[in-house]
């Protein structure tokens, strides 16, 4: 299921350029896992796409080290400054998302939430 719209499929040959799409991206393990997907299947992959990046350090890391560009149309620091211009969510929700992005990591464990190998939390 990582890969959509390949098989059978005259218009897409082996060896094509391949991009990644996901609505939202905070660690990047699926962009990184669908990435590496179509690259064990014969794609290039260079780029992800999605329309809000968390802007997560973790994930920054994550997608350089899979050699990844994201193309974004805005970040959760962008978002939040909007939320907050515009006063759409309590000052509490908005400081704890800032805080999350300071250390992602840090902020799971004080609240006893550990990372999950593929992909998101417990």
């Amino acid at each position: 299921e990582l890969i959509t719209g390949v098989k059978d499929n005259p218009e897409i040959s082996i060896s094509a350029n391949g991009l990644v799409v996901e609505e939202l991206v905070n660690f990047a393990q699926t962009i990184c896992h669908g990435a590496s997907a179509l690259r064990d299947a014969g794609y290039t992959v260079s780029h992800a796409a999605t329309i809000l990046f968390y802007d997560n350090p973790e994930a920054v890391k994550a997608l350089k080290a899979h050699g990844l560009e994201i193309v974004y149309l805005f970040t959760l620091p962008e978002l939040l400054v909007i939320a907050e211009n515009y006063g759409t969510h309590p000052q509490e929700a908005i400081d704890g998302y800032r805080e999350f992005l300071v250390d992602p990591l840090s902020w799971q464990a004080q609240r006893g939430l550990q990372p999950r190998k593929e992909g998101g939390t417990q």
